[in-house]
This record gives structure tokens, sequence and C-alpha cells, in this order.
């Protein structure tokens, strides 16, 4: 397994993914889950662009879905993360002209510290096809719950965690990424190259 994680990509790559808060995520930022993610990806040669830049914290930042519907749980119902997804594009769809995952720290009806519903899928050609993810104010210690989405994000599953420092894996402790996880995110339609 050594020679699975211990690799780097030669070009640089980023993630991209706007964040957004609802009024539900009662906590002041995301918990720390954004440097866990830059941190372990970074390792592997990957980035991670997030927008606004220097987001992290619901209070302030400027990308509150304050929608009345959001004023509650999310509903676990496809015209709910679809109505989400919606609100998101319609936020970000002058700011950025990136591929992205759309990440939404808010509560939701469904059962995990992080979903990544299929209704996520499909936006606007603008954007490009891809995916997105919530992510509940409570979470595993490891501050691993957004990459651990961003894996589902990019089409992996837990049948490819392996271990338990594997980050796809859903316990605590989570901290590498085999190479082929990595081609993965390369291959993700939320994938930038930089250069």
């Amino acid at each position: 397994m050594a020679d699975e994680i211990e690799w780097a990509l030669k070009e640089r790559i980023d993630l991209c993914i706007p964040c957004c808060y609802t009024p539900t995520y009662n906590v002041r930022d995301d918990r720390g889950t954004v440097a866990k993610a830059r941190e372990v990806l970074d390792r592997y040669n990957i980035g991670l662009w997030v927008w606004p830049d220097g987001s992290g914290g619901a209070n302030g930042n400027g990308n509150l879905l304050g929608h009345e519907m959001w004023k509650a749980p999310v509903a676990d119902d496809k015209e709910a993360y679809r109505k989400l997804r919606r609100d998101m594009y319609d936020l970000l769809w002058r700011s950025c002209q990136k591929p992205v995952a759309f990440v939404v720290f808010s509560r939701y009806a469904h059962r995990g510290y992080g979903i990544c519903p299929p209704s996520f899928k499909g936006l606007a050609p603008v954007v490009g096809e891809t995916a997105g993810c919530l992510i509940n104010p409570e979470g595993n210690s490891d501050g691993m719950d957004l990459l651990h989405e961003l894996g589902h994000c990019a089409g992996l599953d837990h049948a490819a965690a392996g271990d338990r420092a594997n980050f796809m894996n859903e316990a605590d402790g989570r901290s590498v990424i085999t190479r082929v996880q990595g081609d993965a995110f390369v291959r993700s339609a939320f994938s930038w190259s930089p250069g």
C-alpha cells in the first residue's frame, strides 16, 4: 500500500469549490474542513480553489443562501436538492467560469456528516456537468468530511477506501489518498489546470 499513497502529480491541478451556507448551519465556520482538505491535497500537488476567496465562515463572507426554504434543514428530497443547486448556481453564475463542485454547509434531513445527493448533478452549460455536496455542522474529528464528499463528487465510493487511513473510509483517522483516487480527482468535472 505504501506505493499507492506515496505519489504526487507532476503538474498541479486545482479542485474548484464554491462554498455557501444556509441559516441552519449554526457553527461559526467550516469546522476546519477546508483547511484540512487543502493540507491533505497539497501533499499530492493538488490545490483547492475556494470561492469566495477566504471562504470558511458563515458570518460576513457574503455567500449565505437566505431563501425562506433554507431556514429549516434541507429535506431529503429530489426537488429540495434541485432547488438548492439552482440557488447556488444563481449566486455563482456571474462570479465564476470554472468547473465546480458545489459545497453547501447546512443542516439536512438525510443522516450523515456529509452527503453527495445525485440530484446535485447536471448544472448549466457555463459550469458544465458537475456535482455537489452538503456538510453538516457536526462531523468527524479528523476534519476530513469535506474531502471525503469531494471524493464522492469525483465518482469514488466507500469500496475504494481500503484501510482506515484512506480518505474515503467513513471512520475517523483518514489522511491519505491513493494514486487511483488522485487520478479520479484529475478526471473530475471540477478539476482545473491553473497553468
